[in-house]
């Protein structure tokens, strides 16, 4: 018989008080929000300057959900198995992936192209070395505040 199981966490239980003692930590969630936010309002200016396959609203709203995502998965459920880490990898893994087709479909000059590019893979880096952090719980103060910066980095 199949079983489903909760997703685990990849943070150790140990880290939750120090990453949450940054304030900012639970804020930089609801990056995702406000940007979704601005991108929902300028809809029209960024479908005449910058066309996507799809609707500009609709990445909007992806982008607002986003923040309660993170927010569930990386704050309420940190250090805890939870299928809320699922749902937020799912989530983001088609906002990322929407991010890089928008770079490799829209017409845009080299300088928004490097732009777009630094910033993805900067990203990328910093979400890299947070899971590097994680898989050395020895050091709980350090770890944690090291996943916490490149938590909001990545953000």
């Amino acid at each position: 018989m199949l079983r489903l199981s909760r997703p685990k966490s990849t943070v150790p239980f140990g880290w939750r008080e120090p990453v949450l003692a940054c304030w900012y930590y639970p804020a930089s969630c609801f990056a995702y929000s406000v940007f979704g936010m601005l991108v929902w309002k300028y809809a029209d200016e960024l479908r005449e300057r910058c066309p996507l396959l799809w609707s500009w609203e609709v990445e909007g709203l992806g982008l607002m959900l986003q923040g309660p995502a993170s927010f569930s998965a990386d704050c309420l459920a940190l250090g805890r198995s939870s299928w809320l880490h699922l749902m937020d990898l799912l989530l983001a893994t088609g906002l990322t992936t929407s991010f890089v087709a928008l770079f490799l479909t829209s017409p845009m000059d080299w300088d928004q192209h490097a732009v777009g590019w630094v910033g993805l893979v900067a990203g990328i880096l910093c979400l890299w070395q947070s899971r590097v952090a994680r898989r050395n719980p020895a050091n709980e103060r350090a770890g944690a505040g090291l996943v916490s910066f490149l938590g909001i980095a990545w953000a």
